[in-house]
């Protein structure tokens, strides 16, 4: 039996299609506007959730998936929060690598002279349990101007679908709302360094 998602789908500069997603066992296949395709998981490369203006369709996030032949093919579910982490994770478990980070930044601006208040509801602690998601780090920056809330999960990208749809979560968007000058992004990852670990050193390296 196939898994099948209601989907919004585009390749490349290509138009977008309204139809769905058959999840079969070599591959996905897309149907919309009277067109169908079968993209076999041999032929993606990678996949990661495109979260910025250039990557959204409908308004909404999307799967980026990146083709061997250097096309990418934008997917965007139509169903309930978690649905697109979902399908990552599900494509993922075929063996097709993800190439998203599992560290999220995400930026919120704040109207002028709301620093303290936005203060007072961070040290309240976030609006969900940590223990219940796949959290390795979380911790909240604080300027005169924006809150920057950085998420690391060690764990699949459903774990973040599963805390996005958390009631308390929007409850505090609530509350939020007042103190924010625009709608929080997620900042883009540029550069990258990190120490390699002792133990990921070869079991031959010498000796100092």
């Amino acid at each position: 039996m196939h898994t099948s998602y209601a989907i919004v789908w585009r390749e490349d500069d290509r138009p977008s299609h309204a139809g769905k997603l058959e999840l079969r066992a070599r591959g996905l296949r897309l149907e919309g506007n009277g067109e169908s395709w079968e993209l076999p998981f041999e032929d993606i490369a990678t996949l990661r959730v495109g979260r910025g203006p250039d990557d959204r369709l409908v308004g909404r996030p999307a799967l980026v998936v990146e083709r061997r032949n250097g096309r990418a093919l934008r997917i965007a579910t139509m169903a309930e929060v978690g649905t697109l982490a979902e399908l990552v994770e599900r494509i993922a478990s075929f063996g097709v690598r993800e190439s998203s980070s599992k560290r999220l930044l995400v930026v919120a601006p704040l109207r002028p002279g709301s620093r303290e208040r936005v203060r007072a509801l961070l040290q309240e602690g976030p609006p969900f349990d940590p223990e219940s998601v796949s959290l390795v780090q979380h911790e909240v920056f604080l300027t005169d101007r924006e809150a920057l809330f950085l998420f690391e999960v060690n764990g699949g990208p459903a774990d973040v679908g599963r805390l996005l749809g958390k009631p308390s979560v929007w409850k505090a968007t609530a509350a939020w709302s007042k103190h924010l000058a625009g709608p929080p992004r997620v900042a883009e990852v540029v550069y990258a360094w990190r120490r390699p670990r002792p133990d990921s050193e070869p079991a031959d390296a010498p000796s100092a």
